[in-house]
């Protein structure tokens, strides 16, 4: 009996693995998750976030969207776990005035490519995630003078790398000061935020605030 036993876990295993699975997500996309697999049928973007599991790509195809990349799930360590995001042979994919360009909040092993945001609330914010990496992506222009931070990593996120993205014009001069920053990765006033070991390279920062960077 021990034989067949080892052999259907494997086959168990080997299902579980299978799972994982490319969908496509446009900005009029009507249909449903299952039908997502093609890129004839593409789902919207809220759907996508709703419905995306460890080890699925979700490709994005090209146009303006309105609402955040913001996965309801972590993806997983290891090879085939993470869940990406990605521009769809590489489209011109546009999220424009939404309240979050990128949002990954209690989320870990999420990558993102090829995003290009314009006026939103704030960008990319990660709050307690670890491990995500987000690539070739761009983030400009804030649409009012009311939000402080135009993108963070904080709440002890840890492990996350940003590379090959574009920072700016998020930032203006009120009653004589400064105000609007790029990016910060930890919070300076906190005794408690332990955003540590991320790596921040190869980006571009341009027109700032008060500042581009703080680390």
């Amino acid at each position: 009996m021990l034989p067949i036993v080892l052999i259907a876990l494997t086959v168990a295993g080997s299902a579980t693995a299978g799972l994982a699975t490319d969908h496509y997500a446009a900005p009029a996309g009507a249909a449903t998750w299952e039908q997502s697999v093609d890129t004839r049928t593409p789902c919207s973007l809220p759907v996508a976030n709703a419905h995306v599991q460890p080890g699925d790509t979700v490709y994005l195809l090209a146009g303006t969207y309105g609402t955040a990349v913001a996965p309801g799930l972590s993806g997983r360590p290891g090879e085939g776990g993470r869940i990406t995001y990605a521009n769809q042979d590489g489209g011109r994919v546009v999220i424009r005035e939404a309240d979050h360009a990128i949002h990954l909040d209690g989320k870990s092993y999420v990558t993102v490519r090829g995003i290009q945001a314009y006026r939103c609330r704030q960008f990319l914010v990660i709050l307690e995630g670890h491990h995500n990496d987000i690539g070739q992506c761009r983030f400009e222009q804030h649409p009012s003078e009311e939000v402080w931070g135009g993108s963070w990593i904080q709440e002890s996120s840890q492990y996350n790398r940003v590379h090959d993205c574009v920072f700016t014009r998020f930032g203006w001069v009120a009653e004589g000061d400064d105000k609007g920053i790029l990016l910060d990765v930890g919070l300076d006033i906190s005794t408690t935020d332990a955003s540590d070991w991320n790596v921040i390279e190869n980006n571009v920062f341009a027109y700032g605030g008060h500042h581009i960077l703080h680390i």
